[in-house]
């Protein structure tokens, strides 16, 4: 299993591989993932509530079961 979280602006608008997340009150947000064997991309981007400033990462994860 994977955990992910973070914050940002409350007002924000936050994706995570492509669906909308909401946000806690104070803009803070916790994932999990079923973490399979092989490759995940897991794009994030988040958008200020005005369009103007945009954030994106795209964290890879690879798990290998031996």
């Amino acid at each position: 299993e994977l955990i992910v979280y973070g914050a940002t602006e409350p007002d924000a608008k936050l994706t995570v591989q492509g669906k909308e997340i909401k946000l806690r009150q104070d803009g803070t947000f916790t994932l999990r993932f079923a973490l399979p064997d092989g490759r995940q991309v897991i794009p994030v981007e988040a958008v200020s509530s005005d369009g103007m400033d945009r954030r994106k990462i795209a964290p890879i994860v690879t798990r290998k079961t031996e």
